[in-house]
């Protein structure tokens, strides 16, 4: 099992907000959620954390939306206000989360890789700006339901149109 961080902070109600996440989750039915708490190396700062199974990421962060719970530290005024639209803890995720973020940029979406760690073999995520988010799981989702063939036939008929000009 693989946990996913959906919530972070260090502001001083953070660990209440982080135990009110944690409860909404559970009444919604996330089940594999925990409330974690990080100190960093060296420092007096001290945060909390929402982790959930990757498997229930996107079920948990939906739920919280429906239920209107905007945790403080990702408030709609936040600069850092992103959604995770693709997770991979696969072999090959660096690539695919590559073609994901490609594959947003190319419908107008601003689409950023987390880069957590230098390694390939470690987790890669997606996020877009949390407007984007429904646009960009759309995009996803339509690219997956039509698969490869059709991606290169789009590209084809898209480089043929610039030949021609």
């Amino acid at each position: 099992m693989a946990y996913v961080i959906l919530y972070q902070s260090a502001h001083p109600h953070s660990e209440e907000e982080a135990h009110e996440i944690l409860d909404t989750l559970r009444e919604g039915g996330i089940g594999t959620v925990r409330v974690r708490q990080d100190d960093e190396p060296g420092g007096g700062v001290r945060s909390f954390l929402v982790e959930v199974d990757s498997s229930e990421y996107y079920d948990a962060q939906a739920f919280l939306e429906k239920k209107g719970v905007t945790p403080e530290a990702l408030d709609a005024g936040s600069s850092m206000d992103f959604r995770v639209v693709f997770y991979s803890d696969k072999h090959d995720s660096e690539p695919e989360a590559l073609a994901v973020q490609t594959l947003l940029e190319a419908n107008g979406i601003t689409a950023f890789l987390d880069e957590s760690s230098p390694l390939p073999n470690f987790p890669h995520k997606v996020l877009v700006a949390s407007a984007d988010a429904a646009r960009a799981r759309e995009v996803i989702e339509s690219a997956r339901a039509t698969g490869p063939i059709d991606a290169e036939i789009g590209a084809a008929k898209s480089g043929a149109g610039d030949d021609a000009a």
